[in-house]
């Protein structure tokens, strides 16, 4: 599912069949839901765990095209629901469940998908994000570690279908620090990892943005995040995928 194009899809759906998909895909999770308790042997259980959740994020996506619908027509709430960053979430907490234990599982995402504190890409509009999720489950085992830089490049997106995903990949040029974000706070430092969690009993006011992708969003990033890595400069990759 590309976020790039099938929200104009969903668009183009009449009512009666986006409702019709909907109750399928709920009645499929609910069915799989219940055949849990019949699954006994280890191999067994890891599979139905697995296959519901396929089903469930099936949910999510159906879920997300009503939430950007809400969003983009300017009736979503000021406290937003976000199926996108729910499943994230509860795709590490599978992950923990079947291979739990010692180890560790790394989530790579933007900046507001694993902070701390609900994400606001847009004003008077905030969602819990995925690291809102993680760190109620995980609590001080989960580690917020923010990337960040002073100037370069990022990645940018521009809807394509005749790409893979539905959008096509471009070098974009990052904006200079605006006042009041922790890229203008570190201005003129070198490459550094900055540990955030010492200075969250400081009363002082810290930083009230960072960068995610090519945009600012406010966010007390002290509080959002655990750490923060942070280059002068930075630049999109050279390498290109395989199509």
């Amino acid at each position: 599912m590309s976020s790039a194009v099938a929200p104009g899809r969903y668009a183009a759906m009449a009512e009666p069949a986006r409702d019709a998909a909907t109750t399928a895909l709920t009645s499929l999770a609910a069915h799989l839901r219940s055949l849990a308790p019949v699954h006994r042997q280890r191999s067994e259980r890891k599979l139905q765990s697995i296959a519901e959740h396929h089903a469930i994020g099936a949910l999510r996506i159906d879920m997300y095209l009503r939430e950007l619908t809400a969003m983009t027509s300017g009736t979503a709430p000021s406290l937003q629901g976000s199926s996108r960053d729910t499943y994230m979430a509860a795709t590490v907490k599978l992950l923990d469940e079947l291979h739990g234990g010692d180890k560790k599982i790394i989530l790579m995402t933007h900046n507001g998908h694993l902070q701390r504190m609900p994400f606001s890409p847009m004003p008077n509009m905030a969602f819990p994000s995925a690291g809102v999720h993680l760190a109620e489950e995980f609590g001080g085992e989960y580690f917020a570690l923010g990337l960040t830089a002073g100037a370069g490049t990022t990645t940018g997106l521009a809807p394509d279908e005749g790409e893979r995903l539905g959008f096509r990949v471009f070098e974009q040029e990052l904006p200079a620090p605006v006042d009041g974000s922790v890229e203008s706070a570190l201005a003129g430092a070198g490459p550094c990892v900055v540990d955030l969690r010492q200075h969250r009993a400081n009363d002082e006011p810290g930083p009230s943005s960072i960068r995610h992708a090519h945009m600012f969003t406010p966010v007390d990033v002290v509080q959002a995040f655990d750490a923060l890595v942070y280059l002068p400069t930075m630049s999109v990759s050279s390498h290109v995928p395989r199509r």
